[in-house]
């Protein structure tokens, strides 16, 4: 790796480092519980509305600052980690949504929730080896197999919604990768094999190289999602597959070159160098062509499992991605721009605690070439 990229890792690692510390100290009550989000000027929105895996997510955000050594994190993961089963493990599963006074407000079981809950608890296992965590993966993979479906996958969650999405399944697919990286376990590598399968067989669109989103309850479709919206795309989800693939064919030795390949031209033929948020059936842009900042950090993501392959246009437009969305989306005391409009104005209302998970997620992968 040349002197080039480890110069861009050590920027965005100086950065992690100050983000991290930041988000420790206004980014949590005094019962470390996380905020759903900071204003714009970054002061802790009290009132709002709590999603519960948002302390997943930080969880693995603290866990891996404390792994990359970007910031000494372990106390700040355990203690969220802690409030996260007190507050929302109902027995047999985690809620979804709690207000700021740690009312219930919906007690479902959301499975897109509980791969971050299991994620959660895989990255405290990986930084501690302590068998609490061990105990806790194998409790959260009960809950999420408690709502498996006969005809592949897992349902949504256990209040009979209809409908299936890519989405929860590219996210168990990448905690049971993870799993598997961590312990060598080969029953995690039969679980993602399962995301996998369903990948193959439904998410992915060979014709058009794009991801579906959206099922009916037997994987017919794709559909629009509910509410009368217009079949869409995500283009950053199909960036998150990319990488996705890469690592799986890192940790087994088999191939998704060409799907790799082809989903990523099929992004940068139409979008560049950001992705929009979503696009219709033509790829034209939905929603004025508005673009978060998470989708970006899974293109980055992308480039660098297609720069491994020697994949020139990967190669070529890396540099240029990681110097402008740092200055693009970064602030340098730690927070971000969560969205811009197409002509790159701030229509960001918010600064979600969830997107640091993104964020962190591209730096290790970042670290992981750099250093290699």
């Amino acid at each position: 790796m040349s002197r080039h990229f480890l110069n861009h890792y050590e920027d965005y690692a100086a950065w992690i480092s100050r983000s991290l510390a930041l988000w420790d100290l206004c980014g949590r009550d005094i019962h470390n519980g996380c905020y759903e989000h900071l204003s714009k000027n970054g002061e802790a929105d009290i009132s709002a509305i709590r999603r519960h895996r948002v302390q997943a997510r930080q969880v693995f955000s603290y866990a891996s600052g404390y792994k990359y050594g970007w910031y000494d994190g372990l106390k700040a993961a355990e203690s969220i980690f802690e409030f996260m089963c007190l507050q929302g493990w109902t027995g047999h599963y985690f809620i979804h949504k709690m207000d700021g006074d740690y009312k219930i407000t919906d007690e479902h079981c959301d499975l897109y929730d509980h791969a971050f809950y299991l994620l959660a608890a895989a990255s405290l296992y990986d930084v501690t080896g302590k068998a609490v965590y061990a105990a806790w993966i194998e409790t959260i993979i009960t809950a999420i197999d408690a709502i498996r479906r006969s005809n592949g996958g897992w349902a949504e969650d256990n209040i009979g919604t209809a409908y299936r999405r890519q989405n929860p399944h590219m996210h168990l697919f990448e905690v049971h990768l993870f799993l598997y990286e961590t312990t060598k376990h080969a029953r995690f590598l039969t679980r993602a094999n399962e995301s996998l399968a369903l990948f193959k067989a439904h998410f992915f669109d060979a014709k058009h190289n794009r991801v579906n989103e959206f099922f009916n309850s037997d994987w017919s479709g794709p559909i629009p999602a509910p509410g009368g919206s217009p079949l869409a795309f995500e283009p950053g989800h199909a960036a998150e597959w990319v990488w996705l693939l890469g690592w799986y064919d890192r940790l087994t030795g088999q191939s998704h070159k060409d799907i790799r390949h082809n989903i990523f031209d099929n992004l940068a033929r139409q979008f560049g160098p950001y992705l929009p948020d979503s696009v219709d059936s033509a790829g034209r842009p939905l929603n004025s062509g508005a673009r978060r900042l998470w989708g970006q950090t899974e293109w980055i993501k992308a480039h660098i499992a297609l720069h491994q392959d020697g994949y020139s246009p990967a190669r070529d437009m890396l540099p240029y991605l990681l110097d402008h969305f740092m200055t693009d989306y970064l602030t340098p005391s730690g927070l971000w721009c969560d969205q811009f409009n197409h002509k790159g104005g701030d229509i960001a209302q918010t600064i979600p605690t969830s997107t640091q998970y993104h964020i962190i997620a591209m730096i290790a992968e970042l670290n992981r070439i750099a250093r290699t």
